[in-house]
């Protein structure tokens, strides 16, 4: 059995040759358990941030619904652009590039609308809302009278519930590019897909109407 001074003296040399790399492996664990407390304590911030934005937004375009409020659309615009700016990776910069988009058609900007729908595509962080940025893109490259551009945007995939809003705008653009025929051929389309008694299936069946020969 060693004796005291033996067993120091074996101690020193293992701390000799293993001390470093002890000291380091303690460093790492202790700069590891700090930095997931700080990315969590961070995310956790962005996070309540982000939302904090979001339902300002969300507030200001309650008020805005029907109506034209220059002060309602100022704090749209804000809490939209705050949220692009500060929370760029996250999904609620895809609502307030959808947002922001709703505020250019308001104000007949059609061009600075698609550049806000393309943003949110291009970003795909959501795939309930690409559909619905490529569908309103859709409906601004119609008012921009780019009804080819609107037709290739409606050619991608879209879940089936949206059978009928896609065709809905496919006869929209034919119809305006003058292909009544074709036009005729989507909107029976978009009728057969859309729920009957749905205010969506009336509103077609007007537009068919409206195709129809005149007798």
């Amino acid at each position: 059995m060693r004796s005291e001074e033996e067993q120091i003296e074996v101690l020193r040399d293992w701390w000799a040759r293993n001390g470093s790399a002890v000291l380091i492996g303690v460093l790492v664990a202790v700069a590891a358990v700090v930095g997931m407390r700080f990315w969590n304590s961070h995310n956790a911030n962005q996070a309540q941030g982000a939302s904090i934005a979001y339902e300002k937004m969300l507030g200001a375009l309650a008020q805005v619904e029907g109506r034209d409020d220059t002060v309602a659309w100022a704090e749209v615009e804000e809490q939209a652009d705050q949220l692009r700016k500060d929370y760029g990776s996250t999904v609620y910069a895809s609502h307030a590039g959808l947002a922001l988009a709703r505020k250019a058609v308001a104000a007949g900007d059609y061009d600075a609308a698609a550049g806000y729908l393309n943003d949110v595509i291009k970003a795909d962080r959501n795939d309930a809302l690409v559909y619905t940025a490529r569908l309103r893109l859709a409906r601004v490259d119609i008012q921009r009278q780019d009804f080819d551009a609107a037709l290739a945007t409606l050619k991608g995939r879209f879940p089936v519930d949206w059978s009928a809003q896609v065709a809905e705008l496919r006869g929209d653009a034919l119809r305006q590019k003058g292909e009544a025929g074709a036009a005729r051929g989507a909107y029976d389309e978009a009728l057969a897909a859309a729920p009957q008694g749905d205010s969506l299936a009336e509103r077609i069946r007007m537009k068919l109407d409206d195709l129809a020969p005149a007798s």
